[in-house]
């Protein structure tokens, strides 16, 4: 799902409640949920960095884009990763960022606000361990195991989430992207859309101060 404006000129924020996502997967997942509870860009914006190292840049550039609106609240939606070293240091940028835009922020970590992983470990930890496409993902890594493998938990994570895509009917190269195009994908991935639903929520309900 491709929102118009990311191939138009940019057009000014149309609400004071804007999500900044890291990536196309969230990103996608998220304008779905939206247009699903039929809001709209002036109840929420919603916004793909594309890429974890644009979140500081595109939320400092927040006012510039949002053509004069008062933007107040933001929400930045990212994966955890190893919570150490450049992971911390990114939070603290952000937070530095968001005060001195004098932003409210709000930071949703996947899988959660604890747990190291990404997007991908909500994935497969919510999945049904008795499908085929569960099983056949967990071979493929129980064979990796069986090499030196220095991968980050969030990186197992992410390669195992594509093996259990390709067992969902379509060849699919990204979560979000097979959420929005397939009913049945959505059945298999409930709790990661209820996951969603509660930041969007969250969003939606927390005070403008």
């Amino acid at each position: 799902m491709a929102d118009v404006r990311e191939k138009m000129k940019r057009e000014p924020l149309q609400s004071k409640r804007v999500i900044l996502c890291e990536g196309t997967d969230e990103y996608d997942l998220l304008m779905w949920l939206r247009d699903d509870k039929k809001w709209t860009p002036e109840d929420v914006e919603i916004l793909n960095a594309k890429g974890r190292d644009n979140l500081p840049t595109r939320l400092k550039d927040l006012r510039y884009e949002s053509g004069g609106s008062d933007v107040q609240l933001v929400c930045v939606v990212l994966d955890a990763e190893e919570r150490q070293g450049l992971d911390e240091a990114l939070i603290n940028d952000l937070k530095a960022q968001a005060n001195a835009a004098k932003l409210q922020l709000m930071i949703e970590e996947l899988p959660n606000s604890t747990d190291t992983g990404s997007m991908e470990t909500l994935v497969r930890n919510g999945c049904d361990a008795n499908t085929q496409a569960y099983q056949c993902a967990d071979q493929w890594e129980q064979c990796l195991s069986k090499v030196d493998d220095a991968r980050t938990q969030a990186q197992k994570d992410k390669a195992w989430a594509h093996v259990w895509l390709a067992g969902q009917g379509k060849i699919y190269s990204r979560i979000g992207y097979a959420f929005t195009d397939h009913a049945s994908v959505r059945a298999n991935l409930s709790h990661l859309q209820t996951h969603f639903e509660a930041i969007l929520n969250r969003v939606m309900s927390e005070a403008l101060i």
